[in-house]
């Protein structure tokens, strides 16, 4: 199925995400606990008071031509520096994480893996004078 993200709900102070495909004409939901990726083998209602009744979470049904809440492009993942070991350091705008080698070559993250400084030249000692004492 193509999921489409509809919107964001509010129940106990949790925030969960309603998305919608077309299934053979009709239209199913889903609700997830993250609007980063789209469903996958999760639990398909076929409206939203099949969601409140199997889940206990209060969706109201959106206005008819409802604007549809700003989610801003997300920023490509980017590599820092390449380890000893295979691994690069990538950013992902949020955060900074490891990753092997074969995942980063696959995501296709830019620059390419061998493009990358190596750790060391990154993370270069400070001058002594700046060192702190132990």
């Amino acid at each position: 199925m193509n999921w489409v993200y509809d919107r964001v709900v509010r129940h106990r102070c949790v925030n969960y995400h309603i998305w919608s495909a077309t299934d053979g004409g009709s239209t199913v939901y889903a609700l997830t606990r993250t609007a980063a990726l789209a469903p996958r083998q999760v639990a398909s209602y076929g409206s939203m008071e099949e969601v409140f009744r199997r889940t206990g979470v209060e969706v109201e049904k959106a206005a008819p031509g409802a604007a549809r809440p700003y989610r801003p492009t997300p920023r490509p993942a980017v590599g820092l520096y390449r380890t000893s070991d295979g691994w690069a350091e990538v950013d992902y705008g949020h955060r900074t994480g490891a990753v092997p080698r074969e995942l980063y070559e696959r995501k296709e993250y830019m620059p390419p893996f061998d493009s990358l400084p190596k750790e060391a030249a990154v993370r270069e000692p400070l001058p002594q004078q700046m060192q702190v004492q132990r």
